[in-house]
This record gives C-alpha cells, structure tokens and sequence, in this order.
C-alpha cells in the first residue's frame, strides 16, 4: 500500500502542480488471527454505510459483500459458512444477517446512525 500510495501521490503532484503530502494519515493493517477476528471484521465493514447514514440496511449498498451475497453474485467471495456456525449457504447467510442486523441496530458512537427498529422489526 504504501508503494501505491506513494507512486500515485507523486503522480498527482506532478499532473497538478502541486507538492507536498496527498493521503491525511499512513496505510494501516490489522492482523486477523482466527475466524472470530474476520468475522467481527466482515460486519464492522458492511456496517460502514449504515454508519454513515448511507443506507438504513446493509444490502442496499450495491458496493457491499452482503449485497453480491443476496443477489447471487457472491460465486468469489469465501463463502460465509466458513464464519458462522452453519453448513448450507442459505442458512449461513441467515445467521450472518442476524449477527449483522444485531450489531447495526446499536450506534457505537455518539450520533452514529443505527438500523432503525422498524426494520429490525
């Protein structure tokens, strides 16, 4: 990351004339030691737009994993069942929605958005 961040902030310097640093802060990388660990990673991820107050649920970002999932374009993707604790495709997606809409449904901040209980309902 740092090589591609570097190459492409030189680029943009020089085409535009300008110096000095392009990115706010440096490229961070976590390391995700067992399922549990990419698991809570996976929903922090897919939460991000609900957060943000992008959408009320997470499938209704186009750009998410959840949403290639419900639309049948997930053949790329690990599969889900490798997270959670069920064995078919259909009920591993149950699950992970459930685990998902759970966490969504609590802000973790002040002023966060949340899934609004009418949905969760």
């Amino acid at each position: 990351m740092r090589n591609i961040q570097a190459a492409f902030a030189r680029w943009y310097n020089r085409n535009y004339r300008r110096r000095g640093r392009f990115w706010a802060d440096r490229f961070k990388s976590t390391l995700l030691g067992d399922k549990a660990a990419v698991l809570d990673c996976m929903l922090y991820v897919e939460l991000n737009p609900v957060r943000a107050g992008l959408v009320e649920r997470p499938e209704e970002w186009t750009g998410s994993s959840i949403f290639l999932r419900e639309t049948g374009k997930d053949e790329w993707l690990a599969p889900v069942s490798q997270f959670v604790d069920q064995r078919t495709k259909k009920k591993a997606l149950e699950e992970f929605r459930q685990l998902l809409y759970y966490r969504g449904s609590v802000p973790t901040k002040e002023g966060q958005a949340a899934i609004p209980q009418e949905i969760l309902e």
